[in-house]
């Protein structure tokens, strides 16, 4: 039986088309001295913290607290202080691992309005932002967080959410 010729090429390019896919896997993210992760989260229209948290590649974790956010320090009666700590290098490489588990470098730059990957919108929320500098690459999305809709935005407010919970914010907020 002879089979019709668009048939064929169809099939063929098809095949080709996976084989393309498989060759070119994702590029494995190793964390290494340099490496540096952010979140910054923002005001909303009631009384959401802000601060912005940041964990280095050698597990030292900074956090800044602004408008809405008491950052626990005996040496400081002030709002606004920094908080310091540690992370251990499982907890980076898990987080890490997050961030490639998303596919994170190819997520767009900003999720904020309708048609920028925004399917469903609600107002007065507030904004977080996450960033990655690693292996010589740099990533940041801002992502207002009434923006939702997709899997691809229930990953990355996972991911926020992950970074908050390796770098400990909420011991340092109230």
């Amino acid at each position: 039986m002879k089979l019709p010729a668009k048939l064929i090429l169809s099939i063929c390019l098809t095949l080709a088309s996976a084989g393309c896919r498989n060759a070119s896997p994702q590029i494995k993210l190793t964390a290494d001295k340099d490496t540096v992760i952010t979140l910054s989260r923002g005001p909303c229209y009631g009384t959401c913290p802000s601060y912005t948290v940041t964990i280095k590649g050698d597990g030292t974790v900074t956090i800044e607290g602004t408008k809405f956010s008491i950052i626990h320090d005996t040496n400081s009666p002030r709002q606004e202080v920094k908080g310091q700590g540690n992370i251990s290098q499982e907890q980076l490489r898990d987080l890490v691992a997050e961030f490639e588990r998303i596919n994170y470098f190819s997520l767009n730059g900003n999720y904020k309005t309708e048609g920028t990957g925004c399917p469903s919108y609600a107002t007065d929320d507030s904004t977080a932002t996450t960033s990655i500098q690693i292996n010589g690459r740099s990533k940041s999305v801002s992502h207002y967080r009434g923006c939702t809709g997709t899997d691809t935005l229930r990953n990355l407010g996972d991911l926020e959410n992950r970074i908050d919970k390796v770098a400990d914010t909420e011991r340092w907020l109230r």
